[in-house]
């Protein structure tokens, strides 16, 4: 579970770096957090057997964003 947080922390450094030297928009970088993160934690539910609906969080953050 350490090795898949510390994955999950470096691409999100690595994707804050490209996007700031791209000079892209705070929204776009909110999404890429929130999709990376869903992702991180579907992925660690499932590994400790308690798998999350990830439709309503999806949802819920395309409604908060768009």
């Amino acid at each position: 579970m350490i090795l898949i947080t510390l994955i999950y922390l470096i691409y999100l450094i690595l994707s804050f770096w490209s996007m700031m030297r791209v000079h892209t928009s705070t929204r776009e970088k909110i999404i890429n957090v929130v999709i990376t993160t869903i992702g991180y934690l579907l992925f660690a539910s499932i590994l400790i057997d308690h798998p999350i609906d990830t439709n309503k969080i999806i949802g819920w953050m395309i409604d908060k964003v768009m």
